[in-house]
């Protein structure tokens, strides 16, 4: 059967390799291929997004014929790092790929800004968030109507989950999360 993913990505790959190799941010995000090396070694331990996907598609264990996945990232160096990596490494295995980039989800992060612009901004890029994965998803269900589509929420932040949530609600798709505790993925209700 053929499947979309549609995957949040947050930085779990870029902390685990910082935490793993003592690593900076500045350092880690200069390290591409050290940084690439380190997914490929044991992508379930090192990202959240294909720990997640793995878990809930099995594509690390047999071949998924009829995979896609949609990369949902924002436009920070670390966003776009951490969706280039998985991007080439599902490549890799034969998996369909898209990248979704957003602008304004990480916004909250910049304290040094007025808190009720970045509130704004923020809001508006998850309004961003909803309005591109409502998009793509329907364009792809316009080319295979039959297509089978789940929302991966793991990565990112909170409010990007409840977000997907909504949405997935409203267009009846599973919506799916797994915490880093956790040791298998689960469905939200």
């Amino acid at each position: 059967m053929k499947s979309l993913h549609v995957v949040t990505v947050g930085i779990s790959l870029i902390t685990n390799f910082e935490r793993e190799r003592k690593a900076d941010r500045r350092t880690a995000l200069r390290q591409t291929a050290a940084l690439a090396a380190f997914l490929q070694e044991a992508p379930r331990e090192r990202s959240a997004e294909l720990n997640a996907l793995a878990g809930r598609t099995g594509f690390l264990d047999r071949p998924n014929e009829g995979l896609s996945v949609a990369l949902v990232h924002s436009q920070t160096p670390e966003g776009r790092l951490a969706a280039a990596m998985i991007r080439k490494f599902l490549a890799a295995r034969g998996v369909r790929v898209a990248l979704l980039r957003l602008k304004g989800v990480e916004l909250p992060a910049q304290t040094q800004a007025d808190p009720q612009r970045l509130g704004r901004l923020a809001t508006a890029g998850l309004r961003e968030l909803r309005d591109k994965v409502h998009a793509h998803v329907l364009r792809r269900w316009r080319q295979e109507p039959d297509l089978h589509v789940e929302f991966n929420a793991t990565g990112g932040y909170k409010a990007e989950v409840a977000v997907l949530y909504e949405l997935g609600r409203f267009l009846r798709v599973p919506v799916y999360y797994l915490h880093e505790t956790y040791r298998t993925t689960i469905e939200l209700p």
